[in-house]
């Protein structure tokens, strides 16, 4: 047990381990746009010849316009558990006949498991914006609690530690600070805002809470573990302090282009008030009531606040009054031409002419570099406005992306594999001595290599492009299959049938005047083009007539189109078969 004299400096914040700074400042970095959070050190300098007024203005209105662009990465890599080869697969005959169904580990982490129903929906629900956003970030893997009756089992929880909670980890300890409350007692009153620590070792987890005298230990856990329970969550390597590595987030390149985002959307609130918005000017000719002196004759622009001469509110120190209101009559006095006045503009009023390109220009820079930042990780295509005839539109490179993504998932699925373990050491390591044992009950989570990422707009335009280039069919058909399988996939009925229409056809993407002409020239048999022109019609009567149709192999599937074109080949000949079934032969 590590003593109190150790954890007290970290306990009070006097020490930290030795990337603490860094690794809070790559969190906070993305975190503020992740939750909206506002970016005070972005948004409080004063812009060039700015005034209080419109200083305020701007952080007055500030609307965290950046979260959008994290929110849509995090939603698209989510994608990968619904990548046609993403499988978690476990071998029922590992399982100890003294473990009952109930209690295996199958059942725990993916029907009964705390709050979320399955760890899968825990790691794409909670974990994976933790991983996005902080890679330094550990989790801690700990049971709900440690009072349970002799038949039962421990329910461990992942609980995830930001960096601005890890304040200490290596191979002996790790002292980690909850966003939990404790409650205790101060003088005569009690309060409730006390700090919680977990602090691992070797042996043990424990618990420490802000006390009346200082801290005290309120509970421990034994997790007989040859490890820490704790995962390093990771990214893609930064810089090391001392033995400390600092990891940066996968998506880190996109803060450099997101924080000019958020000030120049800033700026463009304040290029919105003073460039869009209607300023009138008048000619004001009459003088002011407020501030006419009887003795002097004039009006003076100034009047008495107390003990005070401040400027006249109405007539702003001018001495003569404009017209205020929109049904106000507004009355020019005559100018006196011997006294050397000029005579009032006709109309006395107008509005000031203001150039609003600037808020054009403004909105094109804001866009261009959230498009920018997206394609620092390739995945612009997320933009929903079209940006095609723009200077920075670029093409998705599908390598990179698939890098990209396919890095993500190997990292999801390290952490999985690693909570699995400790899942299963803390459940089982008493009931199931045997170590070889319980690593066979361990599932084998699948690294997917298929990934359904892109948007259907983006497909959608690829596909109309390959089009109008009359790229080979056979590339357009593989590009049609894909956006069927994406568009239609939770209607497996229609998704089926398309797919299998695009497989099966002769002479796929081409048009009934096509078909006929290349039919013309002798490019195909009779038969395939009876296939391609009515294989929607047999591909509905195979599925009624075939069981499992879908199921069978390209090649049973053709044979069976095959048969159906030569019936209506003979029919078109007259040719009955049940009549003359020997003409089958001869035909």
């Amino acid at each position: 047990m590590i003593d109190i004299a150790t954890l007290e400096p970290y306990f009070k914040g006097k020490k930290r381990h030795a990337a603490y700074e860094k690794t809070v400042d790559l969190y906070n970095a993305l975190k503020l746009h992740a939750n909206g959070e506002k970016p005070d050190k972005l948004l409080n300098d004063y812009r060039p010849s700015e005034t209080d007024e419109i200083r305020n203005y701007r952080l007055k209105i500030y609307e965290p316009i950046t979260k959008e662009h994290i929110s849509q990465i995090i939603n698209s890599v989510s994608k990968i558990r619904r990548s046609s080869d993403w499988s978690i697969r476990y071998s029922p005959d590992a399982v100890p006949a003294k473990i009952s169904e109930e209690e295996t580990l199958e059942q725990y982490c993916e029907n009964n498991f705390p709050y979320y129903g399955s760890l899968t929906n825990w790691v794409f629900t909670v974990l994976l914006k933790h991983y996005l956003v902080d890679a330094n970030a550990v989790v801690l893997i700990t049971p709900l609690t440690t009072e349970i009756e002799a038949n039962e089992f421990y329910k461990p929880y992942p609980i995830i530690f930001n960096s601005d909670q890890v304040y200490e980890l290596n191979e002996k300890f790790a002292v980690l600070k909850s966003k939990e409350k404790a409650s205790y007692k101060s003088g005569n009153a009690m309060r409730h805002d006390g700090e919680v620590f977990y602090v691992v070792d070797e042996e043990k987890i424990y618990r420490w809470e802000k006390s009346e005298t200082g801290y005290a230990l309120v509970s421990e856990f034994t997790h007989q573990l040859s490890k820490l329970p704790v995962i390093r969550v990771k990214g893609t390597f930064f810089d090391s302090f001392d033995k400390y590595i600092v990891y940066e987030s996968r998506i880190n390149s996109i803060v450099p282009r997101l924080n000019k985002v958020v000030r120049q959307d800033s700026d463009l609130d304040a290029a919105v008030v003073t460039h869009l918005y209607p300023e009138p000017w008048e000619f004001a000719s009459q003088p002011c009531d407020s501030c006419y002196d009887a003795n002097m004759g004039v009006c003076t622009g100034k009047v008495k606040q107390g003990n005070k001469t401040v400027a006249c509110k109405k007539c702003s120190g001018t001495g003569v009054a404009p017209s205020t209101g929109p049904y106000k009559k507004i009355v020019v006095r005559a100018a006196n031409i011997n006294m050397g006045e000029q005579p009032a503009p006709i109309p006395p009023k107008g509005y000031i002419s203001k150039p609003i390109e600037i808020v054009k220009m403004q909105s094109d820079f804001i866009d261009a570099n959230a498009y920018k930042a997206l394609a620092s990780v390739n995945m612009h295509f997320l933009m929903q406005t079209p940006l095609n005839e723009s200077g920075y539109a670029k093409e998705v490179d599908r390598d990179d992306l698939n890098n990209f993504i396919h890095a993500i998932a190997e990292d999801i699925v390290r952490m999985m594999d690693e909570i699995y373990w400790f899942i299963c050491e803390t459940r089982y390591k008493i009931v199931v001595p045997v170590e070889a044992e319980r690593k066979a009950m361990l599932p084998q989570v699948t690294v997917p290599e298929k990934f359904d990422i892109l948007s259907l707009n983006y497909m959608l335009e690829e596909i109309t492009k390959a089009i109008e280039k009359k790229i080979n069919p056979i590339i357009l058909q593989s590009m049609l299959i894909e956006f069927v399988n994406k568009k239609f996939y939770n209607q497996p009925d229609v998704r089926d049938m398309l797919v299998c229409s695009l497989k099966l056809d002769p002479l796929p993407c081409k048009t009934d005047d096509e078909k006929a002409l290349i039919k013309q020239l002798g490019g195909v048999t009779e038969t395939d083009y009876i296939i391609s022109c009515k294989l929607p019609n047999f591909i509905q009567r195979a599925v009624v007539e075939q069981k499992d149709f879908y199921a069978k192999t390209l090649e049973e599937q053709s044979k069976i189109m095959s048969e159906y074109a030569e019936e209506v080949k003979l029919a078109n000949t007259g040719v009955n078969l049940k009549e003359n079934p020997e003409d089958i032969a001869g035909g």
